[in-house]
C-alpha cells in the first residue's frame, strides 16, 4: 500500500506547505492510498480486468493520473459485469483515492461511498478505514465538516480496533485538520498531540514532523509565537 501527504490551504492565507517558516506553513492532509496487490483471478474472463487494474497501478505510480483513472474505470466496469465484488471494490477504492488527489471531491465521494458497502461485505476493515479517511478529506474539501468529522472518527476507531497504530496516527492528523478548519483549535491540538505521541513511539519521523508543523500553525494562528517557534524548531 502507498500513502500520500497532500496539502491544503488554511487560515494562513496565500501559502502552501513550507515547514520551518513561521507564517508560511499549512496543515498537511495525509491521504490513504488504496493500491493493493491484485489477487490472482482464476476466471479467464477476468484476466483483462486484472490487467487493467495492474496497469492503472503502474500508471498512477508513474504520475500518469488521468491514464490510471481510465484503466481503473474500465477495470471497474468489467468486474461489475462479472459480479466480482472484490475486484470492483479495489478499482473503486483506487478511483476514489485518485479523485481526492485531484481534488475532484464529488467524484471521490461517489466512488468511495459505492466502495464502502463492498468493503464491509468482505470484512475488509483496513480498506473500510482507508475509504472513510479519504471520504473525510473529500467531505472537508466540499465544506461538509460534520460528515468529515464523523468519517475520520469512524476511520480512527477501526484502525484502533485492528491495531494499526501508523494508520491511527494518520487518521488523527486528518481529524485534526477538520477541527482546525472549523476553528476548533482545542480539539485540533488534542488530535495532533495524540498523533505526535504515536509517531514518536513507533519512530515515524515523517508524521512526527507533520504533527509538529500542524501544532506550530495552531500556536501561530493563536498568536503564541514562542510555542510556535518551539514546535517548528523540532520539525
Amino acid at each position: 500500500m502507498v500513502s500520500l501527504a497532500k496539502t491544503r490551504r488554511s487560515s494562513v492565507k496565500g501559502h502552501l506547505l513550507i515547514l520551518g517558516a513561521l507564517l508560511a506553513v499549512t496543515p498537511t492532509i495525509c491521504t490513504f492510498i488504496v493500491l493493493p496487490s491484485v489477487t490472482p483471478v482464476l476466471a479467464q474472463d477476468n484476466r483483462n480486468a486484472e490487467q487493467l487494474l495492474q496497469r492503472g497501478n503502474e500508471q498512477y505510480k508513474a504520475g500518469q493520473i488521468k491514464a490510471a483513472l481510465k484503466s481503473w474505470r474500465q477495470a471497474r466496469d468489467l468486474y461489475r459485469q462479472k459480479q466480482d465484488s472484490q475486484g470492483e471494490g479495489t478499482a473503486l477504492a483506487n478511483l476514489g483515492t485518485a479523485y481526492v488527489f485531484l481534488e475532484r471531491y464529488k467524484e471521490a465521494i461517489a466512488a468511495l461511498e459505492t466502495y464502502l458497502p463492498i468493503a464491509r461485505s468482505l470484512n475488509n476493515r483496513r480498506g473500510e478505514a482507508q475509504a472513510l479517511g479519504n471520504l473525510g478529506i473529500a467531505y472537508e474539501g466540499l465544506g461538509y465538516y460534520s460528515k468529515a468529522l464523523d468519517a475520520q472518527k469512524q476511520a480512527g476507531k477501526i484502525l484502533l480496533s485492528i491495531g494499526d497504530r501508523q494508520g491511527l496516527g494518520q487518521a488523527l492528523l486528518n481529524l485534526g485538520n477538520v477541527f482546525e478548519a472549523i476553528g476548533d483549535y482545542n480539539n485540533a491540538t488534542i488530535a495532533y498531540q495524540q498523533s505526535l505521541k504515536i509517531a514518536q513511539q513507533i519512530g515515524d519521523r515523517s508524521r512526527e514532523g507533520i504533527a509538529l508543523g500542524n501544532l506550530g500553525i495552531i500556536h501561530a494562528n493563536l498568536g503564541q509565537q514562542n510555542e510556535a517557534i518551539n514546535a517548528f524548531e523540532k520539525v
